[in-house]
């Protein structure tokens, strides 16, 4: 009996114990977890008010200068930098914020690997030339380059490699891109290697541990600008596309990422007479020339839907510089009885906020699709900051025949409202 009694202790101490460390390994993930929300915080609201102090200051120096145009102009690009940097960070948010609650999805297309890699180093060559840096670029044995994947994501992925390679890497220093299609793993897949290098400052052996974990960011790097989340970012995208990422560095001496990825690639049964798409691309060229000049869109009337006052100031200014005649609507319901009163015809578009109070953008293109036949076919283009491939999609099944997101890229604006007038 009293054997068993201590057979029954001993169990319970166990179990004790078990759950006691348990309970230390949850204290301890949580502990790590605050402390790496409060660097987060510390980081981000740091490089989040560095860009936001330039935009300020530069915008207040521009109104001091206002009558000196070649000082100003100077200005407009520090200003137009920092801004891009902002909108970067923000994006790097809201990718991880995606990634986490598990709504980032790959969406598949069919492209073309050379095109890409062409549009990759058109992007980075400016930077380059900035740091007077020396690229070379190495491809191997590529024998497909018709593949099927999501392009953004894989830009993102290479973007990200180069950006940090670039920012870590002094004056006269160099960058290499190399890609090699390596043996075959999987029927109607290729297997890609792509290797980015530099000269840098390298990474100590401890950093390279934690790169890939969210929030972190190397010491000796504390005076470079971003929040930490690039490299989380870019794992998990390569995760997600079920491929691998290693990393080599020494210090001082410069880093090397690799990427294995296994790649689909594209049906030639279904695959669309490469004619026609550069037919579709040689079209939209040739209009993009005329929209520029604004001449595509002389005499075009555009309603614009926004609940925002300094939003709609904008953007009747860039709209009339291109040609249009703007009018105006301050919310959805405004804008479905502006266009019930009107004839047929009266406008050739509407550029149509989302969110906005009294009638939302999804809601007030509903009620326009319900209208009579003569104004349920304008073109309606979403204009909004949600910009979450979800939200998309609401917009297209609304009704809406296009979608971009804010902060607005001109010349991507007119090139898309160009192609859906001359489509309509």
């Amino acid at each position: 009996m009293e054997k068993r009694t201590f057979m029954q202790i001993e169990k319970e101490l166990r179990n004790e114990r078990e759950i006691r460390k348990q309970l230390e390994k949850k204290l301890a993930q949580a502990e790590h977890a605050n402390q790496a929300k409060s660097v987060f915080l510390s980081n981000v609201s740091h490089d989040i008010r560095t860009p936001m102090n330039a935009i300020i200051g530069f915008t207040t120096l521009a109104s001091t200068h206002i009558e000196d145009t070649t000082r100003v102009l100077e200005y407009h690009k520090k200003i137009m930098s920092s801004s891009n940097h902002l909108l970067s960070l923000i994006n790097d948010v809201l990718d991880m914020s995606r990634i986490e609650s598990g709504k980032m999805i790959l969406e598949e297309e069919e492209c073309n690997l050379q095109e890409i890699i062409n549009g990759l180093t058109d992007i980075i060559q400016p930077q380059i030339a900035a740091k007077k840096q020396k690229f070379y670029i190495d491809i191997i044995n590529v024998r497909h380059d018709k593949i099927c994947c999501d392009k953004l994501r894989l830009n993102q992925i290479f973007l990200n490699l180069f950006s940090n390679a670039i920012k870590f890497t002094g004056e006269g220093g160099t960058i290499s891109f190399s890609i090699a299609e390596l043996q075959k793993k999987k029927e109607g897949y290729a297997f890609y290697e792509f290797r980015v290098a530099d000269t840098g400052i390298g990474m100590s052996k401890e950093f390279q541990k934690h790169i890939f974990e969210a929030f972190e960011r190397e010491r000796s790097a504390d005076n470079i600008q971003g929040t930490g989340l690039g490299m989380a970012i870019t794992k998990s995208i390569i995760d997600m596309m079920a491929g691998k990422i290693y990393v080599a560095s020494t210090q001082g001496e410069g880093t090397e990422f690799i990427v294995n990825l296994n790649i689909r690639l594209q049906d030639e049964d279904d695959k669309k007479e490469e004619k026609t798409k550069i037919e579709e691309e040689q079209i939209m060229e040739e209009g993009s020339e005329k929209t520029i000049k604004g001449e595509a869109f002389l005499g075009k009337r555009v309603l614009l839907v926004e609940d925002n006052e300094l939003n709609r100031e904008i953007a009747k200014e860039l709209l009339s510089d291109a040609g249009f005649y703007v009018e105006e609507a301050e919310d959805g319901s405004v804008a479905v009885e502006k266009v019930k009163r009107s004839n047929e015809g009266y406008y050739d578009l509407i550029l149509m906020d989302v969110q906005m109070p009294v009638m939302n953008g999804y809601e007030a293109t509903k009620a326009i699709r319900g209208l009579s036949q003569k104004h349920s076919k304008i073109p309606i283009i979403a204009m909004t900051a949600n910009a979450f491939k979800a939200d998309e999609n609401e917009a297209i099944k609304s009704g809406m025949d296009a979608y971009i997101s804010k902060p607005i890229v001109v010349k991507e604006l007119l090139k898309m409202l160009d192609v859906i007038l001359r489509s309509s």
